[in-house]
């Protein structure tokens, strides 16, 4: 598994908020690399939906069939861009969402995720 962030932080504070994050729910053990966008005026130009991270974290794990999961259609964009299928988590700040593009599937909950695989 692999999470991509994007935030303000450093690389190493998102790494440091991602770390927290999984070990509060179990799931440091499974997660093999994470990528993450310094914080620069030049890395905007690789900002979502640019799909560079999701590539390189592809790269990284050897996947050739990726799904790639997110909460919002930049999210999506990119991993369409990045020729992945796409999971659109729909939760509460997004429920009423209107999409201008196709996820291959849309999912409430990260259980209901994990039952498509």
């Amino acid at each position: 598994m692999c999470v991509i962030v994007r935030s303000e932080d450093s690389v190493f504070d998102q790494w440091a908020n991602v770390e927290f994050v999984l070990r509060g729910h179990g799931l440091y053990g499974y997660v093999e690399t994470v990528r993450a966008r310094e914080p620069t005026r030049e890395s905007l130009r690789e900002k979502k939906p640019e799909p560079t991270y999701l590539e390189a974290a592809a790269a990284d794990l050897g996947c050739s069939n990726p799904l790639y999961v997110g909460d919002s259609e930049s999210d999506i964009v990119a991993g369409q861009q990045a020729g992945f299928d796409t999971v659109f988590l729909r939760r509460d700040h997004n429920a009423t969402r209107h999409l201008e593009i196709e996820p291959t599937v849309e999912a409430e909950s990260l259980s209901a995720v994990l039952e498509l695989l």
